[in-house]
Formats: structure tokens, sequence, C-alpha cells
């Protein structure tokens, strides 16, 4: 049977354009490459108003998978050009410009940027240098001013940003390094996130001769100065990766360590001073990565481990769930057979998130999910009921509610720890600081 018909019969729910407007569910989307065994899709990404998905798919023009993206307006997919695993990885806010890599030749696979309006690739250059030229852009900030990715000089992979103007269609933009942080010997790093404003771009290196020894940092100053090494876990072995960074620059996330295993982590409460947290991983997994963060950092979305399977799951504050039952529970519907392996991007109000599915174990597909908004409120303040019952909530906002907070902080109660530092709402450090009471005070006299 061909794969689009496929698709046709087990898209669910249907996606309507703009983020706010979906039904709960998913689509499938099979290769647009017909019925042949090893075709894939895949989607890395999705515009900020959920208007365009961004990845590749093996076809007749790239049976190893090139460059595509899905128009929702039009209501198709588009192939850009490329044959050689390539694919597109980002868009700016609207959708207007994407970017990713294209090439026809292995190992020689340039960065591209994708204007929607005219159909044009304007190539984002390497450094001179090596014998084979190879770049890619990994993201792109909201206007389309500033691309992050890497380029090769020598062979060896160093993260790069390249300079935009908006309206003009230059035949390629040549590439700008990036500060890495000093002291380190660094054997190859990567750009792979960017802030809706661009000043914020992080990433993950290696360090020394082992090729097992990534972590991550962040740069706080568009590219320029030196960059930061991110902190890990307590207890951690000093190793982690970058993947995403939220479109106000609020967090970054990715993965680390602790004595426990390899868990997703976010770190909140920059620009200078950044702090990891772990996020809550499934039950008997010990292993999980933070692939991409919605615009204010409320909502993550990645893939959890156990054994040889992987699971699509977000993350609303530290609860973590699984995408397939949250759907399910949101009113969705999810075809037997269907397993979403991994979430690759989500929309900047977190309600569309894109990733990898498999279908019958035989057709690696890309799937879109639409889910409820993220909790508005996800510590909220509302923590007793009547006569200050610490246990009962009651749905109402009174001064028993600061009372009972006032009393679990002074006696050192964790669940009066509501901020991490800097009074960031979203994160928790696991201490109690008068940034817990002011963010507490705060959330209260708004009405959440």
């Amino acid at each position: 049977m061909n794969r689009l018909l496929i698709a046709s019969l087990v898209s669910v729910a249907g996606l309507a354009v703009g983020a706010s407007a979906g039904v709960p569910g998913i689509t499938l989307y099979t290769p647009l490459g017909g019925d042949v065994f090893g075709q894939f899709m895949d989607l890395n990404g999705i515009s900020k108003d959920a208007g365009v998905l961004v990845g590749q798919s093996t076809s007749g023009n790239n049976v190893n998978g090139g460059p595509v993206y899905l128009d929702y307006n039009a209501g198709f997919f588009v192939e850009i050009g490329g044959t050689i695993s390539t694919a597109l990885n980002a868009a700016n806010a609207d959708g207007s410009l994407l970017v990713g890599a294209r090439g026809t030749i292995i190992l020689n696979n340039q960065g591209v940027l994708h204007v929607r309006a005219t159909g044009d690739n304007i190539t984002l250059a390497d450094l001179p240098g090596g014998a084979v030229l190879q770049s890619n852009g990994f993201a792109i900030d909201d206007l389309g001013t500033r691309i992050v990715g890497f380029v090769t000089p020598l062979g060896v992979a160093t993260p790069a940003r390249w300079e935009h103007t908006p309206g003009t269609i230059p035949a390629s933009i040549a590439p700008l390094t990036i500060a890495m942080p000093t002291g380190v010997t660094v054997t190859g790093a990567f750009a792979r996130g960017i802030s809706g404003n661009g000043s914020i771009i992080a990433g993950f290196l290696r360090r020394g001769t082992s090729p097992s020894n990534p972590a991550g940092w962040v740069n706080v100053n568009g590219g320029a100065g030196p960059s930061a090494i991110l902190p890990d876990l307590p207890g951690g072995t000093d190793l982690g990766e970058v993947y995403g960074v939220s479109n106000d620059g609020s967090t970054v996330v990715g993965w680390g360590t602790d004595p426990a295993g390899f868990p997703a982590v976010k770190w909140t409460g920059g620009p200078t001073a950044w702090a990891p947290a772990a996020l809550a991983l499934r039950p008997g997994s010990t292993r999980a990565t933070a692939y991409a963060v919605n615009a204010n950092g409320s909502r993550i979305v990645g893939e959890s481990i156990l054994g040889a399977t992987s699971e699509a799951v977000f993350w609303d504050g530290n609860t973590v769930n699984s995408l397939a039952d949250a759907i399910v529970a949101a009113g969705g519907f999810v075809p037997a057979g269907v397993l979403l392996v991994s979430a690759s991007g989500i929309s900047g109000d977190g309600t569309v998130i894109v990733g990898e599915a498999v279908i019958d174990g035989l057709i690696d597909s890309a799937f879109v999910a639409t889910l409820p908004p993220p909790n508005p409120c996800p510590n909220p303040s509302n923590v007793s009921g009547p006569g200050q019952n610490t246990t009962a909530i009651d749905g109402e906002l009174t001064a028993d509610d600061i009372i009972v907070f006032l009393n679990r902080f002074f006696a050192g109660d964790l669940t009066s720890d509501v901020s991490g530092p800097g009074q960031n709402t979203t994160a928790i450090d696991g201490e109690l600081t008068a940034d817990d009471i002011i963010v507490f005070l705060n959330r209260f006299f708004a009405g959440c």
C-alpha cells in the first residue's frame, strides 16, 4: 500500500492551522518515497506559531533522506533539494525562513537558509581549510537575523553563526565562529539552540581526546565573548549535552548526570549563573534527553529510554508524561501499533509537538501531536482549604493559603520551594530563600 495512503488512514484528530485551534490527538506522516523497506520520515522542528514543520524524508528524489517542510496553509510537503542524508532542522517564528543542510555528495553537505516566499536556498558557508566542506544550521532566531550551527574547518566541528538581513537573498553567507569556554581543550563543538532575540546561544562540546566526554555550554552575548560550561547536577560526573533554548532565553535543555543515571536537565537562572535541575524520569528509566522547550520554558519535550525502547515524553514543570498517554487522557486517540519514539520540537505555546513515530514496528514515520495548553499555574498559590487544612485544596485564595505556605516554609518543608535563582518561577532549586516567598506572594496576588 502506498505510504501516503497509509498516512491518510492513520491520521486521527486532525490538526488545525494555529496551535491553539488543535483537537487533542495525533496526525501521522509516512515517507514520501513510497512503500520501499527502509524509507523514513522525521520531523525535527516547528515554527513558533505552529504553521510550518521541518524535517527530512526519503522520496524518489532523495533515497537517503532529504530536507522537507510541511506548509499547513498549503496542505502539502515541499522538498527543497538535497539527496544525501540532509534535513531541515528549524524555522523562525513565523516559518518564513527555514534552516538545515542539503547536498548531493556524502560528507559534503552545506548548511542552507531556505526562503519560503521565493523558494531560494542560501548557502550557509563553511570556513576554508578542510578538504571536505561541511556545515549545518540547527537553530534560527525569531526574525531570521541569526542562524547557529557548525562548520568543519580542517574536519573539526566548530560552532558557528551566520548573520542574515531579512529580505535579502545572497548566494551564500560567510560564517562567524562562536567563542568557546576558556581553559578547555575543545575537540569538537556544536551550537544547537538560540533564544528568540538571538542573544543566548547554547550547545555542547567534546573535551580532550575522548569523544565521549561531552559538556553543555551557553553563550549570552550572541556568540561574541567567551561561552561558559554549564554545571552538571549535584553528584554527577561532569557530563552533558544541550539541544534547545526557550524563546525567552530563560531555559536551556538537554541531559546531564546524577548518582541515579542520566536524566534530562533544564538549566535556568542565567545569564551568568545557570542552575541545573533534573527533570523527572519515567518509572523504571534512568535515562532521558530533553530536545526542545516552548517559548517560556513551561513545557519541555524529548525522549525517555528504558532498555532498548525509546518513548516520546514531555514535562510540565517537573512532571513527566508519556506523550501517548497524555493524548488519550486529553480525549484524543493513538492507533494500535503506533509508537511515539521521540519528541523533537514544540510550538511557542506548548500545544503542538512534533517528532518520530514507528508504525507496526516497520514504518519510520513522523508525527504531530496536539495537546491542551500547559498549566498556567504549575505551582498554584491555593495550598489550603478552610481552617488552614493543609491537605484540602478549596479552589479559593484566602489568607489561609499564605499562612499555610509560610508555616511550611519556616518548617523547612520543600513544598514551599517554588522558585529558582533570581525568582525564576519555572525552576525549583532545592533551597528555601526569600525568593520563594516573593514568587508565592506574586502568584497569590495575581490570582494564580
